[in-house]
């Protein structure tokens, strides 16, 4: 018995210490963690036939509160990655019409070994209204006048009534729904769709509340006073270039329409566009200067001018006397040419002219096939790019083909005889 004993003792013993070892090790690798965090609030099991209201104005609305509230649990629970999610909402089911204070229900999307404290707030108080219809008739009003050369006509629609929908207590404040026609710079007829307000007895629109339909056809005929006419555009230019620019006009459109009460004479002047230490070409959109009794069709119509603004060429002339360079000579022919030279007159930048050489000016006459004779020939003068030849335009020459003389042989020279010479005279010895 006592031996049985011992055996009992001693196993409590080691499950006591497995328990302890097994705590320290949980604890130290996966101890218990706090924090504070918070969740929005959301609404479920809103009663059929009401609908949840701000508690001041009994306009439709829903809590956008949030509650605050302290977590704990394991460490790799609390802190994970993404963190648990909390949902906290109000649950309506079964009450009736009027204010509550409902308590704020908090719940985890899955079962966690974790434990909530501390909500704030613990309830949030609502407001239910019974939900009400009401049919009020459609009032279509103009806002605005047309242009004083122009009438608008009466107004036609397509729905003489709409339905009202919402919380009771603002259903009853809604009169009629209104929409509104604004006229402001409206030339032709207007055949449109427009929303549906619901407005109160002083005509403030009543928030919280629907139509249907939420939209109307409205057509309101505009026709003018006078009889349309077409007058030109002329761009106002001011300022000026710096020395040594010009610039060249083009605009859209030149004509345009217009109605004026007393008729139009003359051309239509844009708004100023400065051009004052431009040195590149720019396009401006602008207005048409303001006149009084008039408008233009359409309203407000654009005028797109574009400048091209280049420096000025400043051109100078330079005389020069060309050597005529016959070219493809046939063989066996000389040939001389009459003048020359030819005076050429260039025209073109001071600069290149200045740099001209006559190598880049070559003046040839083509003598291909050409046989002995006499001809008139054109001068083909090759002008360098950038430069004009002012004169001659047509340049000529004569050229004069001879037939190359066949050289005649010269006889070798002969040497003349060699001379004898006379004998020498001999002396006679004396005895």
């Amino acid at each position: 018995m006592r031996q049985m004993r011992g055996r009992g003792i001693q196993a409590l013993i080691a499950l006591l210490l497995a328990l302890g070892l097994w705590s320290y090790v949980s604890f130290s690798t996966n101890p218990t963690t706090e924090l504070d965090t918070s969740a929005p609030v959301t609404v479920t099991n809103v009663p059929t036939g009401l609908a949840l209201v701000d508690p001041l104005t009994a306009a439709p609305t829903l809590p956008t509160s949030q509650v605050t509230f302290h977590v704990s649990g394991p460490q790799d629970i609390v802190k994970a990655f993404p963190p648990p999610v909390f949902r906290a909402h109000l649950d309506l089911k079964g009450l009736p019409p009027g204010v509550h204070d409902v308590p704020v229900r908090l719940d985890a999307d899955s079962p966690l070994d974790v434990q909530t404290s501390n909500l704030q707030p613990s309830s949030l108080k609502i407001r239910l209204e019974a939900l009400a219809t009401h049919n009020v008739h459609v009032v279509v009003k103009k806002q605005g006048q047309v242009p004083f050369v122009f009438d608008s006509g009466q107004i036609k629609q397509n729905v003489q009534t709409a339905t009202v929908n919402g919380p009771a207590s603002l259903v009853q404040q809604v009169v009629s729904a209104q929409a509104l026609i604004p006229l402001q710079n409206q030339t032709s007829d207007i055949n449109t769709q427009v929303d549906l307000e619901p407005v109160d007895r002083t005509g403030v629109v009543v928030i919280g509340v629907t139509l249907t339909p939420p939209t109307i056809g409205v057509q309101i005929p505009v026709t003018p006073k006078v009889q349309p006419q077409q007058a030109a555009v002329v761009p106002t230019i001011v300022g000026s270039l710096p020395p040594g620019y010009v610039y060249g006009l083009e605009w859209e459109p030149r004509l345009v329409t217009v109605l004026a009460a007393n008729g139009i004479t003359g051309t239509l002047e844009t708004e100023p566009i400065t051009i004052t230490g431009l040195t590149s070409s720019i396009t401006r959109t602008v207005q048409l200067a303001a006149k009084q009794n008039m408008i233009t069709d359409p309203p407000n119509l654009a005028i797109t001018v574009r400048l091209s603004i280049n420096p000025i060429g400043v051109q100078q002339q330079l005389i020069l006397a060309l050597p005529i360079a016959p070219i493809n000579i046939g063989e066996d022919l000389d040939v001389l040419a009459s003048p020359l030279t030819i005076s050429v007159t260039l025209a073109g930048p001071f600069q290149q002219l200045a740099q001209l050489t006559l190598k880049q000016l070559p003046a040839t006459v083509d003598l291909r096939s050409r046989g002995p004779g006499t001809y008139h020939l054109p001068v083909d003068i090759t002008v360098p790019a950038g430069l004009v030849r002012v004169a001659p335009t047509k340049p000529e020459v004569t050229v004069i083909l001879t037939p190359r003389p066949t050289p005649i042989p010269t006889p070798a020279p002969t040497s003349p005889p060699t001379p004898t010479p006379p004998p020498a005279p001999t002396s006679t010895p004396r005895p």
